[in-house]
Parts: C-alpha cells; structure tokens; sequence
C-alpha cells in the first residue's frame, strides 16, 4: 500500500463518520469497520488498526460512496460520540482578568491604553452594532403617546452611564467609561473606523456608530493585562502582562459564533491599517460543527519489521487519529501576505458579494486576519487534497478548544 492518509469527518448533527482513505490501493487492499472504534486496514501483508477517541461505531450502517477510484476510497457509517460539554469558563476567566488587572496594554507595543485598576464588575455586553443603530423613540406610533426624550443611540447612552468601576464585555468586544482611557493612547483616522495605538499605529479596536455618537470598542485579542503577580501566600513578586484572551483561537469561536447568531453567514472581511482598509478575503459560515480525525499511514515500516518472517499473518500496527473539533468555514483570499497588494481586477465573487445585502463587513486589524487565515490554512492541510476545495472556496475551520 505504500504510505496513504486516513481522513475521518464525524458529523454531530448527523452522527454519522465519513472516512476518505487516500494513497495507492491495489486489489489486495481492504478496510473494515471494527467495533466499538475501529479501522482495520490490510492488503494481505500488512494490517494497520486506527483507533477513532470518543466513538462508537455501527459496522452495519456501512455506505460506499460512488466517487470511489483506485486513489481515494470512501465510506461511512453512523457512530456516537462520548464526548460531553463541559462548562464553558473562558469568559468567566477573561471577566477575572479584568478584574484583577490594572491597565490594559497594546499587545504589539505594550503602550498602556485603558485603566482598570477600578473595575470591579464587568457586565454582559449585547452586539454593540444592533446598540449603535436601534432608535427607541421611533417605535411610537401614536401622537399622544408621552415619551421621554433621549439622545443618542442606547450604545452612547450605555457608555456615558458606565461607572469607572464598571466595564462591559461580550468575549470579543469590550467597552469602558470614557475616563478609564489613558489620555492620547489611540487615535483614529479621518474616513476609517479603526482605533488605533498612537505608538505603534496597529489597529486595536473600532469607532461604533456616527459623529457625537461614536463609541470606541475594544477587541480581546488586541490587548494584554498588565496585573499583579503574587505567590501562594497572596504576597506581591512583581507585575506581569497576560494575554486578556489566553488563546488566540476562542476569540475567533466566540466572533464566528456571535456572526451565526446574528444570522451572518457570509462575509467579506477587511484588513484594516494605519492607511487604508482592505478587502482581505471572502468568509462562508456554515452552523455545522464536526471532528475531523487524521493520519498518515506508512505500510512501508510495517513491511521492514516483518522481513524474513515465513509467518503468514499479517503484521499489526496500530495507531490512534489525531482528534480536532472544528467549525466548517469557506474561504477564499484576496490579498498577498507579503506585499498586502490586492489582485490586479477585482475578484468576480467580491463583486458579486459586494453588490448583496445579506453580506455582512467585518473589520479586523491586519495581524488578525493573517491569524485567521492561518487558523484555517492549518485545518485545510489536514483535509485530503480532493476535499479541499468547493465551488471555488478552500474548506478550512476554527478549531474548537470546548
């Protein structure tokens, strides 16, 4: 058989495990289903048994898929997962770090831009955009109707009223009261909505709504926590810088996650710098959660270790598949890394995509969406190279750490 990969697709939703095999297969090849999680695969000479964590299979509910060639074999069959959700404590942790800390720093710079010595409480935050565009008052139909009049939008008022002891958090945005900033720390620019570190000019966070009303919020990922560290005893050693949000990966869970509940599903997400926002790649949600489980197979160790035995059972080997939880993500890329130059006519999807209401725009500082992009470059690697793509997209995700 030679060396081949071993792709396996558990759908939660489905409960069901796709398994695409890929290498050279002769007519001497075969994989079989073992319970409880079990896939033997032999060419007569040679066994190999992966071992698929936290399932449970039915062998009976085996499906060939058509596509089947002599380079790609696939099938399915329907299994359960073991697996429980525990509870989820990393926006508990972020809200402590807050709490506990003293400043908030640029992350790139380590400039001090928030003071929050003060905070003591820090509060749930709704979608700061839906705060920045509702109108109270205009849902009064009736002449008669006595209302009090209020200015601004309830994410203006929401930040005027905000205590200094105070701040609002929703694991991916964070607002404070105007005075908890460290004077002259960012700065904006004429024409684009970023806030950006007056030291270093990286993109830190975003003004929210118009003119008088405009509200700077905070990303969690942009930011560390400049906080006391202390020993067993509670006494002080000395200051520290934590990350507010402590991997890089839940803040993109927590902002994809947050766009599939506000029904966004497609995106164009925008790279943003000191000068000039650009469009960075197109983003395709999908609310489906799966395990992707990998290997590589090598028969050929397999065949050294059995060399001059006359024994006519095969050799066994045998190994376990790499487990990641992903969300599914579509994603297509516009923009060179390197030279942040985009493609010389504009891509036919971005136009189309631009052009349609239902697309939503994402903001992000340059330095996340090269993240990003990384996160999902590493899942399509994964993937064999005929499930890659699709309708002109390269399939990747976000792994999920809960």
């Amino acid at each position: 058989m030679g060396t081949f990969t071993v792709c396996g697709q558990y759908f939660y939703g489905l409960q069901k495990i796709t398994f695409t095999l890929c290498g050279n297969m002769d007519e001497s090849f075969s994989a079989n289903v073992i319970s409880p999680n079990i896939l033997s695969i032999c060419d007569g000479r040679s066994e190999v048994k992966v071992t698929f964590e936290q399932l449970t299979f039915k062998p009976i509910s085996c499906e060939i898929a058509s596509d089947a060639s002599t380079d790609i074999e696939s099938f399915s069959v329907f299994a359960t997962c073991s697996s429980k959700l525990t509870d989820d404590l990393r926006y508990s942790d972020l809200c402590g770090r807050l709490i506990n800390g003293e400043a908030l720093r640029c992350k790139f710079c380590e400039a001090d831009i928030v003071n929050i010595s003060d905070v003591t409480e820090v509060g749930q935050l709704l979608p700061v955009d839906s705060l920045a565009s509702s109108e109270p008052n205009s849902f009064f139909c009736h002449s008669v109707a006595q209302v009090p009049e209020q200015t601004g939008t309830p994410l203006s008022r929401t930040v005027n009223n905000i205590p200094s002891s105070s701040a609002l958090c929703n694991g991916i945005e964070m607002i404070f009261n105007a005075d908890s900033w460290v004077p002259l720390s960012t700065q904006s620019v004429p024409g684009s909505e970023g806030v950006f570190c007056s030291r270093c000019r990286i993109m830190l966070g975003r003004l929210v709504g118009v003119g008088d009303d405009a509200v700077a919020v905070l990303w969690t990922n942009t930011v560390t926590v400049w906080t006391r560290e202390v020993d067993i005893d509670g006494d002080y050693l000395r200051h520290v810088g934590l990350p507010l949000i402590q991997y890089d990966v839940d803040f993109f869970e927590f902002l994809l996650s947050q766009m599939l509940k506000n029904n966004c599903y497609r995106i164009i997400l925008s790279a943003g710098t000191f000068d000039r926002a650009v469009d960075y790649a197109l983003i395709w949600l999908f609310d489906q959660r799966k395990c992707l489980y990998t290997t590589t197979v090598d028969t050929s160790k397999v065949f050294s270790n059995c060399d001059g035995d006359n024994s006519t059972r095969p050799d066994t080997t045998e190994i376990v598949a790499e487990r990641t939880p992903i969300s599914t993500v579509l994603y297509k890329v516009l923009v060179s890394n390197k030279q942040l130059i985009t493609q010389n006519s504009r891509d036919a999807t971005l136009e189309e995509w631009s052009r349609d209401f239902s697309v939503s725009h994402l903001l992000l500082p340059l330095e996340c969406c090269v993240m990003l992009t990384t996160f999902l470059t590493q899942v399509t690697r994964r993937l064999p190279p005929q499930l890659r793509c699709s309708e002109g997209f390269m399939v990747g995700g976000i792994p999920i750490r809960k």
